[in-house]
C-alpha cells in the first residue's frame, strides 16, 4: 500500500505502525497496523484483536479488521472451534462498538514455490502421504475456514476475500487443486517466491484490491 500511495500522490492516506500498548489519536486519514497474537495460535490473534479495540484507542477507528497468517491453519487446527470463537468475538465487538465497521478477511493461501524448491517439497509431501506421515505444512484447512467465513458473512457484512484474489490469475481464472475429492484453491505461483509470502507482483495486486475495497466501503457509509 505504501508503494502504491508513493506512486499516486492523489491518495491522501497516512500509513503508520503502532507500538503494542500505545494509545493512538486519530488526527488525519490514517491506516494503522501492527502484529497481533502468535503465529500458529489463531485464538491468540482473535483475543489480541479484541484487546486492541477495547484498550488501545482513545478515539475508536471508523474501520477495523485483522487477518490470520497461512501458518495459523494446519491439520491440527480445530477449525470449528476457531470459527466459533471468531464469530462470537466479532458479534461482541459489533454490539459494543456500533460506530465501527468491522471487516472480515479470508485466510491467505499457499502453493508450491516456483522452481526447484517447490518440486523438492512436492516430492517430500508425496513421500509423507505414502508412508502415512502427517504433513504439518499442509495448509489446505484454510479453504475450509474460508468457506465458513463466506457462508456466514458474504452479502451480510463487509468481507474482503483475500483468498479469492490470491487464487485468481490476471486473466480471471483460478488456481485450483484436488484433495480428498474436493476442489480447493491455492495461491497463484506468479504472486510468490516461496509459496506463502507475496512477492512484488502479488503484494501490489492485493494492495490495489484492498484500497479499492476500502474506498468502495467508505462510499457506502
Amino acid at each position: 500500500m505504501e508503494e502504491i500511495i508513493q506512486a499516486n500522490h492523489q491518495i491522501k492516506l497516512h500509513i503508520d505502525k503502532t507500538n503494542k500498548g500505545a494509545s493512538y489519536p486519530f488526527t488525519s486519514p490514517t491506516f494503522l497496523h501492527n502484529a497481533i497474537g502468535e503465529n500458529q495460535d489463531p485464538f491468540s490473534k482473535i483475543d489480541d484483536f479484541q484487546n486492541n479495540i477495547d484498550n488501545k484507542f482513545g478515539t475508536k477507528p471508523d474501520i477495523a479488521f485483522f487477518k490470520f497468517c497461512f501458518v495459523d491453519f494446519d491439520p491440527r487446527t480445530d477449525i470449528d472451534a476457531v470459527f466459533s470463537h471468531y464469530k462470537n468475538t466479532m458479534a461482541t465487538l459489533k454490539k459494543n462498538y456500533p460506530n465501527i465497521t468491522f471487516i472480515h478477511i479470508t485466510v491467505p493461501l499457499t502453493c508450491y514455490a516456483p522452481g526447484p524448491s517447490g518440486w523438492v517439497k512436492r516430492s517430500k509431501d508425496i513421500i509423507k502421504k505414502i508412508i502415512g506421515k502427517q504433513n504439518l505444512y499442509d495448509f489446505s484447512s484454510a479453504n475450509i475456514y474460508n468457506q465458513k467465513l463466506r457462508e456466514e458473512y458474504s452479502g451480510k457484512e463487509p468481507l474482503f476475500d483475500l483468498a479469492l484474489f490470491e487464487s485468481t490469475y490476471p486473466d480471471g481464472t483460478r488456481a485450483l487443486y484436488q484433495k480428498d475429492n474436493k476442489t480447493l484453491f491455492e495461491l497463484v505461483q506468479d504472486y510468490t517466491n516461496d509459496g506463502g509470502h507475496l512477492n512484488e507482483q502479488g503484494r501490489k495486486f492485493i494492495a490495489e484490491q484492498l484500497l479499492i475495497f476500502l474506498a468502495q466501503l467508505l462510499e457506502q457509509n
